[in-house]
């Protein structure tokens, strides 16, 4: 009972000052995308840096898009020489919304799972690799009509060795994306 009156009393206020929902105040971008050669970098084991390439299609008359992501390129030490190689996958879905007529501000944001490998050419020992699947959430904004620019940040946790789970990769992209 005591939990129930917390609970209403955390509710109630919201609900008398809440402003009544208006659909046309927030519209749904178009129904798909591609998001061709986008630049990303980010860290999971190591360091990375690649391109990206990004589709999604939006599930119905929701607001609600089914999205899949492609990354690959170079990894390195932080502060080190050796390189090696990237690649990853990953989809999920995804809430998106623009404002203003035309639609020059999209926002999105979701959840991911995938598979990430990165390598490292050690000269001095042997090479190293690394593989894990990851789940995390994602967001980003987008500038623009039909070709925007995206801005957005992915990140994703894995099981861990010391735990059950770790942080294991975050990111920051940037790129074009087409709306049709």
């Amino acid at each position: 009972m005591k939990n129930l009156v917390v609970l209403a009393s955390l509710l109630v206020p919201s609900l008398v000052v809440a402003q009544p929902y208006d659909a046309a105040q927030t519209r749904v971008e178009k129904e798909a995308g591609v998001a061709a050669f986008s630049l990303s970098v980010g860290a999971a084991e190591y360091m990375h840096g690649g391109l990206s390439l990004d589709g999604s299609k939006r599930l119905g008359d929701t607001p609600v898009f089914a999205h899949a992501q492609i990354d690959a390129g170079r990894t390195s030490e932080l502060f080190g020489t050796e390189r090696g190689n990237y690649v990853g996958a990953h989809g999920g879905l995804e809430l998106r919304g623009c404002v203003g007529d035309p639609q020059l501000l999209c926002a999105y944001m979701g959840l991911d799972a995938g598979v990430l490998h990165e390598t490292l050419d050690r000269m001095s020992e042997s090479d190293e690799a690394a593989t894990r699947f990851t789940f995390g959430p994602r967001a980003g904004i987008e500038f623009g009509n039909k070709t925007r620019v995206r801005l957005g940040f992915d990140s994703a946790v894995a099981p861990s060795e010391t735990g059950p789970l770790e942080m294991s990769a975050l990111q920051l992209t940037a790129g074009l994306v087409t709306a049709f």
